[in-house]
């Protein structure tokens, strides 16, 4: 099913259990005024990297944290930077307890100005 023919009260259940849309589809839904529906794109490991980088700037943090634990970061060094500078320290932990995240992230997050983030990514890099 296309998701143009998902009534928008399913949708962010639809991305969420992998409903299949084009890159442009799931590019267009990055800028939906709903953030439920962003934040299941932001787990989709099959989002295009400029849907990720759109969503790695998102204002809502549930969204940004959703992102953050998606496996597909961990190719994407333009996405890793951004979440591993963010502003919200959940957004951060997520992306440390993303296993799909690469040691060299994580060895950045060392010097991280909170202490609880550089536990963690102490942490990961002990069980690399």
């Amino acid at each position: 099913m296309a998701l143009t023919a998902i009534p928008a009260d399913q949708l962010a259940a639809a991305l969420r259990e992998g409903e299949e849309a084009s890159g442009s589809e799931l590019f267009n839904l990055a800028t939906s005024k709903d953030s439920k529906i962003r934040e299941s794109l932001a787990a989709r490991p099959d989002a295009p990297l400029s849907v990720l980088i759109l969503l790695a700037q998102d204002s809502k943090s549930n969204v940004r944290k959703a992102l953050a634990a998606n496996p597909a970061v961990g190719i994407a060094t333009s996405v890793l930077s951004i979440l591993a500078t963010d502003k919200d320290t959940d957004v951060v932990l997520a992306l440390i307890e993303n296993a799909a995240t690469p040691a060299a992230t994580l060895r950045v997050l060392l010097d991280h100005g909170k202490k609880n983030v550089r536990r963690a990514a102490e942490s990961r890099l002990l069980v690399l």
